[in-house]
């Protein structure tokens, strides 16, 4: 049972290069049915070093609907502070690519079994100056148009 966020972009850079310690992006696209959904043509698989799944990052749950917000880590409900780190980072990069003008979505996945729903819950646009990169933080089952 893991997390898989890919992202899609119109941008031709090599995201390679902005891989991290804690960030990894990669071509090697998983499998995911949710892949359909993405609209750019440039793929890319977001992972840490140590896995092969994307659930070093700060994610939601689809079936949590309540808390399917974007705030900053709550002391009620601890987070690994590698995981806050690397969403940061991705955070940045995700700018970057908007900074230079070119698109950017994601879809985040729960991958569990094949009798799980491959639908999407929503579509959300997500302006990145609004939330902020502390508050940012990926929901499972959404497709996500950064701004």
């Amino acid at each position: 049972m893991c997390y898989m966020t890919i992202f899609s972009t119109t941008s031709g850079a090599d995201l390679t290069d902005c891989g991290s310690s804690v960030v990894i992006f990669s071509k090697d696209i998983p499998d995911v049915a949710e892949n359909i959904f993405l609209k750019h043509p440039n793929k890319w698989f977001l992972t840490t070093p140590e896995g092969t799944c994307s659930c070093g990052f700060r994610n939601v749950e689809r079936w949590n609907v309540d808390l399917l917000v974007f705030c900053e880590p709550e002391e009620w409900s601890p987070e690994d502070q590698d995981d806050i780190q690397a969403t940061h980072e991705v955070v940045k990069i995700i700018v970057s690519i908007l900074k230079d003008g070119d698109a950017i979505d994601s879809v985040t996945a729960w991958i569990q079994d094949e009798e799980m729903s491959h639908d999407l819950v929503g579509d959300i646009e997500v302006n990145l100056s609004e939330i902020g990169v502390e508050r940012f933080r990926f929901y499972d089952g959404y497709r996500f148009e950064y701004k």
